[in-house]
């Protein structure tokens, strides 16, 4: 039977020829002034795991008042990209010998409430909110002492804050159309999600400054919140085709359609084969996200990659500057956008004269 628990950081040292201060910056995952190589990182953690250690997070913390466990709320563990991020913060957070606890939100006051107490527990050393969660952002601005970041929130104001250049990210998206010659380009999304809404401002600012008083029509799906599985709701795919027909069987029918969320793209994609008109040939598509739902349709959507995993280092690494430095009010005041890509894919081709 192998050892448990029973290996010191005296023991882990001298198995790996270093000192017992760089073996407890490692597994504790603590900084200082002299950085420690990831050769070094690497030796120690295979080490403590050749000789059966396992950190008790109890014991840490009463030595150095840390655990070494990050909490995390996510606003969507069903959905595409929410589930993307958390699983990458995961990732970064095993690369940085943490412990990371993801949970579901709440939706009575009490319940969440219970939760962020719970989360400001001496177990926790601090914590991500993910997403739109403003009922918990609201509160966290008021009255949670413990060290969070919110990441990607459905509002900005909040901070500290690691999100994406949403802006950026648009204008990447109709930039590429522009190039393209198309001058008739439409917008498709919801604006009862903020995310969306953001993103339908700043193509309604873009076509206005880029095109002047050109074509901008906005295909509005308001009251459908963010679709998550909307290839199975019969109901949300029936209103994207409603606008669509609406929309190219009008008297100035759009050359390409940009679409707030790779969701809305496949749906469109989808409402147009079945008005008989081909995309590209006949329609340019664009979706946003470079969610799954962009690389299951035909032809797969040009899109807009959200940088998930550099915001989860970004993330992560902010929250760990914060609990390092407690007094730092200046992280605290932190607002990191991470820069968004266009991946090119086969659903926008130029316009053919």
């Amino acid at each position: 039977m192998g050892r448990q628990n029973n290996a010191s950081i005296t023991d882990i040292a001298a198995a790996a020829g270093v000192s017992p201060t760089t073996v407890s910056r490692v597994l504790n995952n603590k900084r200082g002034d002299i950085r420690i190589s990831d050769k070094t990182r690497a030796l120690v953690l295979d080490v403590a795991k050749q000789l059966g250690y396992q950190r008790n997070p109890l014991a840490s913390a009463l030595r150095s008042n840390r655990t070494g466990i990050i909490g995390a709320i996510n606003s969507a563990m069903s959905g595409t990209y929410m589930s993307r991020l958390a699983h990458h913060i995961q990732l970064v957070a095993q690369e940085r010998n943490i412990d990371l606890f993801v949970g579901a939100p709440r939706e009575s006051s009490d319940a969440i409430a219970g939760q962020l107490s719970v989360l400001q527990s001496h177990l926790f050393d601090g914590v991500l909110f993910l997403g739109d969660l403003a009922r918990y952002q609201a509160f966290a601005s008021r009255d949670f002492a413990q060290p969070h970041v919110h990441v990607l929130p459905g509002d900005e104001q909040w901070l500290p804050l690691v999100s994406v250049d949403e802006a950026q990210g648009v204008k990447l998206a109709l930039d590429h159309l522009t190039d393209l010659g198309h001058r008739r380009i439409a917008c498709l999304g919801s604006p009862a999600w903020r995310w969306d809404a953001r993103r339908i401002q700043f193509y309604q600012r873009y076509i206005a400054r880029r095109l002047g008083p050109a074509f901008q029509q906005l295909l509005d799906l308001d009251h459908i919140p963010y679709p998550a599985n909307i290839a199975g709701d019969a109901d949300v795919g029936g209103k994207v085709s409603a606008h669509v027909e609406k929309a190219v069987t009008g008297a100035e029918p759009p050359t390409a359609i940009f679409c707030t969320n790779d969701s809305f793209g496949a749906a469109v994609v989808k409402a147009l084969y079945r008005l008989g008109l081909r995309v590209p040939e006949d329609i340019s598509v664009l979706g946003y996200g470079n969610h799954h739902d962009a690389r299951i349709i035909y032809p797969e959507l040009t899109t807009v990659s959200l940088a998930s995993e550099e915001m989860a280092k970004e993330a992560l690494d902010l929250l760990l500057r914060i609990i390092d430095n407690p007094e730092n009010a200046e992280l605290r005041e932190q607002r990191l956008l991470c820069a968004p890509a266009l991946v090119l894919r086969e659903s926008a081709r130029s316009i053919v004269s």
